[in-house]
């Protein structure tokens, strides 16, 4: 059995655990001084990490290619061949797919290399584009890869083309567009 005086000093407590959690509720959250410093260093550090890596040479990088991969002599011409393509709507009709086979005509394996698939109107304007990686990665010198991209359907969509560029970097040089 509690006492009067333990009673109190429970009764107290609680009270006060109350009265912080209203004050706390009631209180905005921000960060402090120091975590706000911290942030701000954190996000200066990553951007200028990114800077340093942009102006870094890759070696054997042709000096006119502005892409993330590292360049052969072979790069000066075509890398791939587009060997055939088509797009069609699909079964439900809600999506459109260029589907097609690519060949790499260069000397080297070509890693990430993303099909990109854009739609216009009957006017030649842009609708919208979308990309998705071809089947085969990395694909081998004279290997033939099948692709496909697919894109939520658009009555407007009269035409459309089909490029190749590195996952994260730039456009693939491509023979027979």
């Amino acid at each position: 059995m509690l006492t009067d005086e333990e009673r109190r000093r429970i009764y107290e407590e609680e009270k006060a655990r109350l009265e912080a959690q209203e004050e706390l509720k009631r209180k905005p959250k921000t960060l402090g001084k120091g975590n706000s410093i911290g942030c701000l260093l954190l996000i200066a550090l990553a951007v200028a990490l990114v800077v340093i890596c942009q102006l870094l040479p890759t070696s054997r990088t042709h000096p006119a290619r502005a892409s993330s991969y590292v360049s052969t002599p072979a790069d000066y011409g075509p890398q791939l061949e587009l060997v055939s393509w088509n797009w069609t709507r699909t079964a439900g009709g809600s999506y459109v797919e260029v589907r097609g086979q690519v060949k790499n005509i260069s000397g080297s394996s070509l890693k990430s290399v993303a099909a990109v698939a854009t739609f216009y109107d009957k006017d030649e304007g842009f609708i919208t584009s979308d990309d998705a990686l071809i089947d085969y990665n990395p694909i081998l010198p004279g290997q033939t890869s099948p692709f496909s991209v697919l894109e939520t359907y658009n009555p407007a969509m009269r035409s459309a083309t089909v490029e190749f560029k590195h996952l994260m970097g730039g456009t693939i040089v491509t023979r027979g567009k």
